[in-house]
């Protein structure tokens, strides 16, 4: 007998396809069954948020009809980078949706879908749903952001200025402002590394785990190079978390990898979890202190690079160890600049 068939007990559905009935799936399915309906208004989303920005908007400017043309298009503004910012928050969840929609597996003689133990991947509903999923995985994972790649790069033709290209892209100026020029694509490949690194792999590599694990570690480790190697942060501060971040994802793949290797477990288990929250909370004490000396930061390469600088912030950050480092930095920039 299948070992799956001595822990479940199984019973006739609707559709006359075994589900086993203690096999539950996520506590918002369970309520009311209704996983279609959920998936539908799940994939969707980003057109009911367009949707009830697009009325908010129409009623705050009919409530401050008195605004002139510059109020009314910083007001338009505000909304359009409202809807670009939730679309690009929500969209790793979202598209994990659509994902788990194609998550099959084969549980005794019958192909049933892993978010929910009572659907049947060979049903005539589940079918007839499917079209519907392809276009929102093809949205998800290529529409939205490589749209809005195309908008970043469209805005940079013709060598066009830094802080012009930054005006143009308006609301998706937030995906580019945070990096150094050449590297405007960067929050959009960040896009993708989450994709593949929350399930994207599950549609092409749904039945090996151990490669799927591995491709996570390539990914996390080859952008961990990336990161440290060309220093496309226009902050360091932002590099040094980012790149702390993608240290802990490695550590969270090793971990992967001795659960599924079932190498790792009791004790042990306990002991590389603990060690691994410590990490995270080293990880969040860095970002903080690399947030604190973003300043210092700042004035050591506006010196180095003999720029202007306000001499009061260099008079304020002027103790400890920032003297130090602010003392080698203008010895090294030349005699000019100390006297």
């Amino acid at each position: 007998m299948p070992r799956w068939s001595r822990r479940t007990i199984e019973t006739k559905s609707s559709n006359d396809h075994p589900t086993p009935k203690n096999v539950r799936g996520s506590f918002l399915f369970e309520r009311t069954g209704r996983y279609y309906e959920r998936f539908v208004v799940a994939a969707l989303a980003p057109v009911g948020w367009a949707l009830a920005l697009l009325v908010a908007w129409r009623v705050h400017d009919a409530c401050r009809s008195g605004l002139d043309d510059d109020a009314r298009k910083r007001l338009r503004a505000i909304y359009a980078t409202a809807l670009v910012f939730g679309v690009v928050l929500f969209h790793t969840t979202l598209t994990v949706q659509v994902v788990e929609f194609f998550n099959c597996e084969t549980v005794g003689d019958d192909h049933v879908l892993r978010q929910d133990y009572r659907i049947s991947c060979r049903s005539p509903a589940h079918r007839r749903m499917t079209p519907f999923a392809v276009v929102a995985f093809v949205a998800y994972v290529v529409g939205i952001p490589g749209g809005l790649l195309a908008w970043l790069a469209w805005n940079r033709r013709n060598h066009a200025l830094p802080a012009d290209a930054l005006i143009k892209d308006g609301p998706a100026a937030f995906l580019a402002d945070r990096y150094q020029p050449q590297f405007y694509y960067f929050e959009i490949l960040t896009i993708w590394v989450r994709l593949l690194l929350c399930g994207l792999q599950l549609v092409v590599f749904r039945h090996s785990q151990a490669l799927r694990l591995t491709i996570c570690a390539l990914v996390v480790i080859a952008f961990l190079w990336a990161v440290l190697q060309f220093r496309p942060f226009v902050n360091r501060s932002h590099g040094a978390l980012q790149g702390l971040c993608q240290l802990n994802l490695a550590l969270l793949v090793v971990l992967a990898f001795g659960v599924s290797a079932e190498t790792l477990r009791g004790s042990r288990l306990v002991a590389i979890s603990v060690v691994l929250s410590l990490i995270q909370v080293g990880t969040y004490l860095s970002a903080v202190r690399a947030y604190r000396s973003e300043p210092v930061l700042r004035l050591a390469n506006a010196i180095h690079a003999e720029e202007p600088f306000a001499v009061e912030e260099f008079k304020r950050n002027y103790d400890g160890q920032a003297a130090r480092q602010l003392a080698r930095v203008v010895a090294g920039a030349g005699a000019a600049l100390v006297d």
